[in-house]
């Protein structure tokens, strides 16, 4: 391999030691399916054509020991025990015998020479620069309620990532798209009454942030709301956003009960609500009643007078 052609896989691993790193730590069975390749072999190529570089005993020193274990060297050597980590070290070096280091010396750590930076932060610059690009079709996507094409460019991208995020998702034959289409549907369609002191155009942005969010298995929307945002609601950004997600799932509980219902599947005559430990008094008094399925209180509960918003959920209470 020539030092112009490092495969994605070459420069996502060499990406990871931007700072010093041990290599054992990557080499596991995970790694080396994802690399479709021994690790060990891709870090000794990376080293051999001088994008690696191996730490000396004083880098190995400074990264895996703490001050008290330096002091505590020193003071065994009746040494002076003060001064910064860099000078302790110094003193230990300057003073000590190799074989006080024997089990320093066996560690191994890797960095990016400045070579293999430039080549590592150029990756990270691209990857990033995909994922702005890829987030900004999704985004216009949404705003024109074209959902199939949201979810599939989200979809493509995170088919494209060497180590793609959700346990167990196959995203090169993603099957929940009927699933996400219902959800981003209800999103844009409902609003919870918790959330009736936003109008309208403010309620836009929050839902473009709330869809992001599902499609994107994200906490927080930040960064999908426009500077200065705000919705004048009692609640901060990401937290309305979440009030439209919950409120969605919310409905969706509701639809899976009423289903089973119909069905036969299950005998569910009352539903009970489910409140967090730290939620509000209103919340608490709620849950500690059951409903019928025709007069549960709207989720999340609109009288919620919590911070965090409201996080109840519903729970079918089986005869």
């Amino acid at each position: 391999m020539n030092n112009s052609d490092l495969t994605p896989e070459y420069l996502f691993l060499l990406s990871k030691f931007q700072k010093f790193k041990e290599p054992q730590e990557f080499e596991t069975e995970f790694w080396c399916s994802i690399l479709k390749q021994p690790t060990a072999s891709i870090i000794e190529t990376l080293r051999n054509q001088g994008y690696l570089i191996k730490a000396d005993l004083k880098t190995v020193l400074e990264n895996k020991c703490k001050i008290n274990d330096l002091k505590e060297m020193l003071k065994n050597l009746d040494l002076k025990q003060t001064g910064k980590k860099e000078e302790l070290i110094d003193r230990l070096l300057k003073n000590a015998k190799q074989e006080l280091f024997k089990d320093y010396l066996t560690i191994v750590l890797y960095k990016c020479s400045p070579s293999g930076e430039m080549r590592a932060q150029k990756y990270v610059e691209e990857e990033n620069r995909r994922r702005e690009e890829n987030e900004y079709l999704v985004v216009n996507a949404l705003k024109e309620r074209e959902f199939v094409k949201a979810i599939r460019e989200m979809v493509k991208f995170e088919a494209s990532q060497i180590i793609p995020r959700g346990m167990g998702i196959d995203w090169k034959n993603y099957n929940l798209e009927q699933i996400d289409v219902e959800i981003l549907t209800n999103i844009f369609k409902n609003k919870p009454k918790i959330l009736s002191d936003v109008d309208d155009d403010k309620s836009e942005v929050l839902r473009i942030g709330a869809s992001m969010m599902h499609l994107y298995g994200a906490a927080a929307a930040d960064k999908w709301f426009p500077t200065n945002f705000e919705t004048k609601s009692r609640f901060d950004n990401n937290t309305a956003a979440r009030m439209l997600l919950f409120h969605v799932e919310f409905l969706r509980e509701k639809n899976d009960i009423n289903n089973s219902i119909k069905s036969g599947i299950a005998t569910i005559k009352k539903i009970a609500i489910i409140a967090a430990n730290d939620s509000c008094e209103e919340c608490k008094v709620m849950a500690n009643k059951k409903y019928t399925l025709n007069n549960i209180p709207e989720l999340p509960y609109e009288k919620c007078t919590c911070d965090l918003g409201c996080r109840c959920c519903i729970s079918p209470v089986f005869d």
